[in-house]
């Protein structure tokens, strides 16, 4: 069961780092995100996990729950995986929404770039 999480501090970034962002051809996975006012972030990884809470009241306690989880890794074969995750407090286990396969390069013309399998699994 994935729980709630307190907020935590953000990690802001502007325009500095922006040049130290590997080539393309070196990145597996890339997240932009904006929080408007609160700062931006651009990171690049071999993996990442995303978490996106929101603020839910529960047993009137106001908490932040993460609702979306994108979870990102490389698999075995050099595919890129990224897999999303809905969680809900009511619910024992996350529903896995989609998960999104990027082939590796064999270099045929037929090859298919990005595969995607939609699921609504939920697991309680």
């Amino acid at each position: 069961m994935i729980h709630a999480q307190k907020n935590r501090a953000p990690q802001v970034s502007g325009d500095q780092g922006r040049d130290a962002m590997p080539r393309n051809d070196e990145l597996k996975f890339q997240v932009n995100c904006d929080a408007g006012a609160n700062g931006q972030l651009r990171v690049a990884s071999e993996q990442l996990v995303v978490n996106v809470g929101q603020k839910i009241v529960r047993d009137g306690h106001t908490e932040i729950w993460d609702s979306v989880v994108v979870k990102c890794s490389e698999e075995t074969d050099g595919s890129c995986t990224v897999n999303v995750l809905l969680c809900n407090p009511d619910w024992e286990e996350p529903m896995h929404l989609a998960c999104l396969r990027s082939s590796p390069d064999t270099g045929s013309p037929n090859q298919v770039s990005l595969f995607c399998h939609l699921t609504s699994e939920v697991g309680r």
